[in-house]
């Protein structure tokens, strides 16, 4: 239950000139760097946490927004309790320095770091795979959230096969309908 593409509100947000951090927050899965096919930095989030770079250079910029990622090139083997009080700390001084920041968590079932780093933010972007995720598991972790006390900003679904999604519905009448009434 994360998302994979970076397009939507960060991009919004960069584009209208928001200072906006995208922060790689499943450290052991890390999948920011790739997405966004940022290749060859020199520092990247897992460097900081190590303390082996300071905060600006382990920031990559977007040349075209005011975007800016902390992104990992590779997974840490555990996410120890250091490295995610690093993490709060981080989140907590990122937030004081931009608009906004955007956590990319580890999905919520998986592990405990999606709540830790939930509890941090505002609130949680809730997605769902098409085909993939379970209705029962969308359940137990709305249930999670909400027992967590973490408010749903939103909720989006990736990766949805357009074949099945050609024309816009309405109810269970369809595009005719919708004809009808438009014209009436």
């Amino acid at each position: 239950m994360q998302a994979k593409t970076f397009t939507s509100s960060e991009s919004r947000f960069a584009i209208d000139g928001k200072k906006v951090v995208l922060v790689d927050g499943d450290l052991r899965r890390p999948s920011v760097s790739a997405t966004l096919g940022l290749h060859n930095t020199r520092y990247d989030l897992g460097d900081y946490l190590a303390r082996r770079c300071v905060l600006d250079e382990a920031i990559c910029a977007d040349p075209h927004s005011s975007l800016v990622t902390l992104s990992m090139s590779h997974g840490l083997k555990s996410s120890n309790e250091d490295n995610l009080s690093a993490m709060a700390a981080l989140i907590r001084r990122l937030r004081d320095i931009s608009d906004v920041v955007i956590i990319d968590t580890p999905p919520v079932l998986a592990v405990q770091d999606a709540k830790l780093l939930a509890e941090l933010g505002d609130g949680a972007l809730f997605v769902v795979r098409w085909a993939k995720t379970s209705r029962e598991a969308v359940q137990r972790a709305l249930k999670l959230l909400q027992d967590f006390g973490i408010p749903l900003i939103g909720t989006a679904m990736v990766r949805a096969h357009p074949k099945y999604h050609r024309f816009y519905s309405y109810g269970h009448t369809g595009l005719p309908a919708l004809t009808q009434y438009y014209e009436s």
